[in-house]
């Protein structure tokens, strides 16, 4: 008998021992499962969730950036508390705000190759102010190092070697310091004043390509006919006004790429010139002459005045994109025998002493499509000559092949053409640039609009 109760206190004791499979985390999650201990814990290795001890998943599954710390116990993943947290992450560097693992927090996180911290995460320079230097290398996205730039300022000294403490005064004297790998310049914003002709030519640089940072600056002359001439070399220009009302402002004969510069005078191409977001604003003859030998790309341009807004001889060629052209006095266009394509462009306000085509004049080697020829002349086309037209909208004088119907832009007398919530050019065509005139991106409706501006919506 004794044998017996003996045996029944062992085998009581063996039914209330814990399961190892159940857990709580703390007496009133016990509570909730019927559990009177503060806490049950599970064997080393094992998370408890749902009351129950398993294998956690964040050690076998791994966590994401976002929250990149495997809390074992609870099988849960937390926010990093310090860099060695995202080791095993791309993102190395750990935001302690967030506990993400993120790209940078500042530029000094960031390389060489992609020096710029935007929003977490490192990209290239794509402006030359970005850059501590004040130059961006924007195909690379690298900075440019000074050791390879030419400073130059309206308060500078034209002492060689003109690098950033002591800057030279004159542009052309810094362009003059120039090398084959010192072939930055960079102008400290202000006005350059009376500097003379500016040539990049190899007479004046051995540098085979130049790039000039304007950072906003002005350069303008009292006296001559010409500011700047590029002759033989391939030269960048960006970021810099060019007022010069005596004459060209700009003679190009060597491969040249223009970005953000404006321009109050003529310019002058005789070489493949690639032109982004241009402003040309003259009184006389044409805003852009593109003679023999030369090439015109132009994205996104404002031409304003003159007799023409743009001219060119035969056999060359040109591609115009998110162009807006007004207030010449004759055919704003007059492009009779060049090759290429006109599309998402405006002309308006133009050819009022035109004797052919008030806003363009052109052949059959030149498309012109998903534009606005919007012209002043009732007595004249707006587009004279045999061009393959395609979604354009050309009068007020009707023109064989184009929509004759008025555009309605906003206030065309206010020189404002942007197109009106009533514009019969929103949403015509299925595919276009990617941005307008403006650099508004497109399309803001359903589809692309016609014409040079692309309305808000």
């Amino acid at each position: 008998m004794m044998r017996l109760w003996c045996w029944c206190v062992v085998a009581l004791a063996a039914c209330t021992k814990p399961n190892p499979a159940v857990c709580c985390l703390d007496e009133a999650d016990c509570a909730s499962i019927g559990v009177s201990d503060p806490e049950r814990t599970c064997a080393e290795g094992l998370a408890c969730v749902n009351n129950a001890c398993v294998v956690p998943s964040c050690s076998t599954d791994g966590c994401s950036a976002e929250a990149p710390v495997c809390d074992i116990g609870l099988d849960v993943c937390t926010g990093c508390t310090g860099p060695a947290d995202c080791d095993q992450f791309d993102t190395k560097v750990c935001d302690t705000e967030s506990g993400a693992c993120v790209g940078c927090l500042e530029a000094t996180d960031c390389l060489a190759g992609a020096p710029i911290c935007d929003a977490n995460v490192c990209r290239g320079c794509r402006l030359d102010s970005e850059c501590d230097s004040g130059a961006c290398d924007a195909v690379e996205g690298s900075c440019i190092a000074e050791a390879n730039i030419v400073y130059v300022s309206p308060t500078g000294t034209d002492v060689a070697p003109c690098d950033r403490a002591a800057p030279c005064l004159r542009i052309r004297f810094g362009v003059q310091q120039t090398t084959g790998t010192r072939n930055h310049v960079v102008l400290t914003p202000g006005t350059y004043m009376n500097n003379g002709q500016i040539n990049l030519n190899p007479q004046n640089t051995t540098a085979t390509e130049l790039f000039i940072h304007g950072g906003g600056a002005t350069v303008s002359d009292t006296t001559g006919e010409l500011l700047f001439a590029i002759s033989a070399v391939s030269a960048t220009i960006r970021d810099v006004s060019l007022d010069y009302p005596f004459g060209r402002a700009l003679a190009i004969a060597g491969p040249t790429t223009l970005e953000r510069v404006i321009v109050k005078s003529r310019v002058q191409v005789e070489a493949p010139t690639v032109a982004r977001d241009l402003r040309v604003t003259t009184t006389v003859a044409e805003a852009i002459a593109v003679l023999a030998g030369g090439s015109l790309t132009l994205d996104r341009a404002v031409l304003q005045g003159g007799e023409h807004s743009l001219t060119a001889a035969n056999n060359t060629t040109l591609t115009l994109s998110n162009v807006l052209a007004f207030g010449s006095s004759d055919t704003a266009f007059n492009i009779v025998g060049a090759n290429g394509t006109i599309e998402f462009t405006t002309i308006g306000r133009a050819g009022a002493s035109s004797t052919t085509g008030a806003g363009i004049n052109c052949t059959v080697n030149l498309a012109v499509r998903s534009s606005i020829v919007w012209t002043s002349n009732s007595f004249r086309p707006a587009i004279s000559g045999p061009c393959p037209l395609a979604n354009v909208f050309a009068g007020p004088t009707a023109v064989a092949g184009a929509e004759t119907t008025d555009p309605l832009f906003v206030q065309e007398t206010a020189n404002d053409y942007h197109l009106g919530a009533e514009s019969p050019a929103r949403d015509k065509v299925d595919d276009g640039p990617d941005r307008d005139f403006e650099g508004d991106a497109r399309p803001s409706g359903v589809r692309f609009d016609i014409g040079a501006d692309e309305a808000t919506r």
